[in-house]
């Protein structure tokens, strides 16, 4: 980033910023010396200049008031030279504002408008810029990281308590598009965040980074409101609403900003975040703490979406049980089973692949006197706040049993399901097949080996 000083009444530059900080440490210029770069509206005393709070924090305070050697008056009292404070022979003289100043051009620096006045100049910052005095801004993986560690820890936070307080919540959460789901916990953890840093003071990931958000608009300290308004800032300017891919570019671009020691997009003109001094060692365990934790949680949601998240082509077939008849066989490369309730009470097997493209629940009842389409009625109003039965029960021959199939729609997510039932001895089976994809229609047995291999273990 480059900057231009005020010199003579004329701009000089550009100039880095490393450069300017020597001018300012060796005393050529000062608080009070405008500067400008490209983006600013006009020139600034550079005590105004967030950029500049670290290295104005280190100069010694300005010198008292000073007397040179006294003169003696011809009435005998001793009179000073002067009563003036001390000014360094290097600093700016005083500038005359000129008559008019013209509109700056996008490029390049706009004419000088000087600071006006009689008095010496003051070596005293805004309050808002002397509150950074002393710290350096915080570089980009700091403030990354912390960010991502509290949004990550404050999603499972929100996640724990729908899934125990709001059950009803979370299953039409998981119904949800990912993209849907992403924005949503994006926002929330925006807000959670803007509650934490109200209440407390600072974040957890940014108490771990010892980073601090401090006002640059001369306001009083960071609240909850102006903390609620500068997360959603973030959310908006910094993270695009947490859209996938979009949301990368205006992340590269603030990090670029804050690497070149500039303030985020979201935080010009109002706030800039410090970092205070920690050692080595501290910085390395908040680094690995936040790592751990990110990667931890999203391997931990993988498996938890994806419970056989290998190769299907590639995984040793599995073992099953039919704890009706005790008849045993193996499922399909990459296919898993596991047992559950039924909402009537029913005790059922389900078989998934690792995707999850296709569910299958295999149940039995005592036939108890019923025939197949009493036990056919019975289901059908069991079932029906799950789902919506479609046409009439069909009969057909399934790898040689009499069966009635059915197509039905569960309720909450529209799934095209097939409902295939039974007899045999004294038990009716029942075979579910639901396809999460809409869009592919119901999914009849007859076209799933899988099927076949389950219905095997029954006589």
């Amino acid at each position: 980033m480059e900057w231009y000083y005020a010199k003579d009444e004329e701009p000089s530059g550009p100039h880095a910023q490393d450069e300017l900080e020597k001018l300012v440490a060796s005393r050529q210029i000062g608080r009070d010396t405008l500067v400008w770069r490209e983006g600013m509206g006009d020139w600034e005393p550079l005590g105004e200049v967030a950029q500049f709070a670290a290295v104005l924090g280190r100069l010694p305070p300005p010198l008292p008031l000073c007397r040179s050697r006294a003169s003696v008056t011809d009435s005998g009292a001793t009179k000073a030279p002067h009563d003036e404070p001390y000014l360094p022979s290097a600093m700016p003289p005083v500038l005359q504002a000129p008559a008019q100043v013209p509109e700056p051009l996008s490029a390049e620096p706009p004419r000088i408008v000087p600071v006006a006045g009689d008095g010496p100049i003051e070596d005293e910052a805004p309050a808002s810029v002397a509150a950074l005095a002393g710290h350096d801004p915080a570089g980009p993986w700091s403030r990354y990281l912390a960010r991502q560690f509290d949004l990550t820890y404050l999603a499972v936070v929100a996640g724990a308590f729908v899934a125990f307080a709001m059950p009803d919540v979370q299953d039409r959460l998981l119904e949800a598009p990912e993209a849907g789901i992403g924005i949503a916990s994006v926002a929330a953890g925006a807000f959670l965040n803007a509650l934490i840093v109200g209440i407390f003071g600072t974040s957890l990931g940014k108490r771990m980074f010892a980073l601090e958000v401090v006002r640059t608009d001369g306001g009083d300290p960071p609240g909850f409101s102006w903390n609620t308004v500068r997360e959603f800032k973030v959310w908006f300017y910094g993270l695009a609403m947490g859209l996938p891919v979009i949301s990368l570019i205006p992340l590269l671009n603030n990090f670029r900003e804050v690497k070149d020691r500039q303030p985020a997009r979201y935080d010009i003109g109002s706030a800039t975040v410090i970092a205070h001094p920690i050692g080595a060692l501290r910085q390395a365990a908040a680094t690995f703490l936040s790592i751990v934790v990110v990667f931890g949680v999203l391997a931990f949601s993988r498996v938890v979406d994806h419970p056989d998240h290998g190769d299907a082509a590639g995984a040793p077939p599995t073992n099953w049980t039919n704890p009706v008849t005790g008849d045993s066989v193996h499922l399909p490369a990459g296919w898993i089973s596991q047992e559950m309730k039924a909402p009537d009470g029913t005790d059922l097997s389900t078989f998934a692949p690792g995707d999850e493209s296709v569910l299958l629940y295999l149940g039995a009842e005592p036939a108890s006197g019923m025939s197949m389409t009493d036990y056919a009625g019975a289901l059908e109003l069991n079932a029906s706040s799950q789902v919506t039965m479609r046409g009439r029960w069909q009969s057909d021959i399934l790898w040689g049993r009499s069966v009635v199939q059915r197509e039905a729609l569960t309720i909450k997510s529209d799934w095209p399901a097939t409902y295939t039932l039974w007899r045999s001895g004294n038990l009716f089976w029942r075979l579910i097949i639901l396809n999460p994809s809409p869009e592919g229609g119901p999914v009849r047995p007859q076209a799933l080996p899988e099927a076949k291999a389950v219905l095997a273990t029954i006589r």
